[in-house]
């Protein structure tokens, strides 16, 4: 059975997480009380419901932290169980948002294609799976951790293979959408424009080949110092795919 403390990290770290997502989102806008509006005055807008979701997923992860570190023995079973659902529900989303809101704005022709959440989701999931590896190796201990961490490996090496795939199709989809002239004016900026460095380096290299490498490699010589370097690599790869896509606008 895993630790309480495992819980206790792993919710207070995925709220500072998303709480430092909130913020840079808040600075983005480039004046603060947008943000305050978009909570306040609701509209049927993307941007409205990323705001709802993603305070929502820092409230379930915020509250869930604070259960395993002073409630776990005395809350009730079904309010834990039914704030865990609230939180997958609210993180999926929010591993979707940006997809989606990026979507929204169909003047930017690598943005206009409906699998662009699916990469944003598959990159969210492999990144908070890099996030879940830290805090079993930060708060784990006995015999029972290295076979628990091959399983966890399993399940990154095989999202981070699902989100090459994805790529590969969101490329695809792209030209046969937007056609090759206009398709490759834009995707130029990642292959070999003037965000190529940080497409395959901090992207394709950290964020997919190295980590996979790793993950294949630790199942079968079973040595940690190899996670301590993955799971940074992965966080790494997520903030430049971000990266990328969003400044690939600026072209």
């Amino acid at each position: 059975m895993l630790p309480r403390r495992f819980f206790v990290a792993g919710f207070f770290v995925s709220a500072l997480v998303l709480a430092g997502g909130a913020i840079c989102i808040v600075f983005d806008l480039g004046r603060p009380e947008r943000f305050y509006f978009a909570l306040v005055h609701p509209t049927f807008s993307v941007l409205s419901l990323g705001s709802y979701v993603l305070g929502g997923a820092i409230a379930c992860s915020a509250l869930l932290g604070m259960a395993a570190l002073f409630w776990s023995d005395r809350a009730p079973l079904w309010i834990l169980r039914a704030l865990e659902m609230l939180a997958v529900a609210f993180s999926l989303v929010t591993m979707a948002y940006t997809g989606f809101l990026l979507m929204s704005i169909d003047f930017v022709v690598v943005w206009d294609n409906p699998l662009l959440p699916v990469v944003f989701s598959l990159s969210g999931l492999s990144t908070g799976t890099a996030l879940v590896l830290v805090c079993l190796l930060a708060t784990s201990q006995g015999a029972w951790r290295a076979k628990l961490m091959r399983r966890v490996l399993s399940i990154d090496a095989l999202l981070i293979v699902c989100e090459g795939l994805a790529l590969v199709a969101f490329i695809g989809l792209t030209v046969f959408l937007h056609g090759p002239d206009s398709a490759m004016a834009n995707l130029k900026e990642f292959f070999w424009g003037s965000n190529a460095a940080e497409f395959w380096i901090g992207f394709v290299l950290c964020g997919l080949a190295l980590p996979l490498v790793m993950d294949v490699v630790y199942v079968k010589i079973n040595h940690t110092a190899l996670l301590a370097v993955a799971a940074p690599l992965v966080l790494v790869g997520g903030f430049y795919l971000r990266y990328c896509f969003v400044n690939v606008s600026l072209i």
